[in-house]
């Protein structure tokens, strides 16, 4: 069994293989990882991102790998019926998620200013690709990657890869696995429980398929006596507040399983498990109390 680690992304990502002969691989993936941060990341002045993000109310030509991203969130946008959105990034600074999370003070006095209300939606943004790789951005309008992007960063680490036949990637939860793993039967992958100290809440095997959980345990912080997260409900414009604690999914991809799983928890267990069935995606919902809700066909149980 090989295996490398590295941090990229304000995350660390782990890549394990049944049939490493070199370090060529390793390299290959971390410097998707790095390309992926430097187009995508909110954080960085200079990437293409924060370039798009301060056009407001113009029309920009775009690389086709930020094409192809928002085309993908063009899509996820519409069949979970605008609860995914890109556009929650004043949501997120209002908050107070206005620099890398790890440069973050937990605590504060200082109270969050959130806002009234969303402002825009992601259904403004208008793309045109027959020619050319255009956008038109709607004015105030400002986009986060966050999630989407490690997804995506997976999915092209994958293609760099492509002539490994056992391997998997975990960026920070964001989990892709190929082939049948180290002993035959897949890949044993663990869910963390989102409660301190709560241990493993479940195990499952993974096959040519990937992982991913959403969670509102994680990425929290304290301002004026109240702790706010990173999940914004774009119905609002502010962390949302659901009897949902976290939600992992599996499914076919690792850019849709992290969208399913935050799109499943801002949706809540009834709409949010037809959500996944609609897919062919399955979940596994943790509420507040402990209460633990599986999708039709969730395959965990190993502990």
């Amino acid at each position: 069994m090989g295996s490398a680690t590295f941090r990229v992304m304000n995350t660390d990502v782990l890549v394990l293989t049944t049939d490493w002969t070199d370090g060529c691989s390793a390299n290959r993936v971390r410097a998707v990882f790095e390309a992926v941060e430097r187009r995508f990341s909110r954080f960085l002045p200079g990437s293409e991102l924060s370039q798009l993000n301060a056009v407001n109310g113009h029309s920009v030509r775009v690389s086709p790998q930020m094409y192809s991203l928002l085309m993908a969130c063009k899509h996820y946008h519409a069949i979970t019926g605008g609860v995914f959105d890109p556009s929650v990034l004043p949501g997120l600074e209002a908050a107070g998620y206005n620099q890398s999370f790890d440069l973050m003070p937990v605590c504060s006095d200082i109270p969050a200013e959130l806002p009234a209300g969303q402002s825009a939606s992601f259904a403004e943004v208008r793309l045109r690709g027959r020619e050319w790789t255009e956008v038109d951005m709607p004015p105030g309008m400002r986009l986060d990657f966050g999630g989407i992007a490690k997804g995506f960063a997976v999915e092209e680490a994958a293609r760099a890869l492509a002539e490994v036949p056992d391997f998997l990637i975990d960026a920070g939860g964001d989990i892709l696995a190929r082939g049948a793993g180290p002993d035959g039967d897949g890949w044993l992958v663990s869910i963390a429980s989102p409660f301190e100290g709560g241990g493993e809440a479940d195990r499952i095997r993974l096959r040519n398929e990937a992982v991913a959980t959403s969670t509102m345990a994680r990425r929290r912080w304290l301002r004026a006596g109240r702790w706010l997260h990173h999940i914004i409900d774009p119905a609002t414009g502010e962390p949302v507040a659901s009897d949902v604690v976290a939600v992992t999914v599996t499914c076919a991809t690792a850019t849709a399983a992290d969208v399913y799983a935050k799109s499943a928890l801002l949706m809540g267990v009834p709409r949010g498990l037809r959500f996944l069935e609609a897919q062919g995606a399955r979940g596994l919902f943790i509420l507040t109390d402990g209460t633990i809700v599986a999708s039709e066909g969730w395959q965990g149980g190993g502990l």
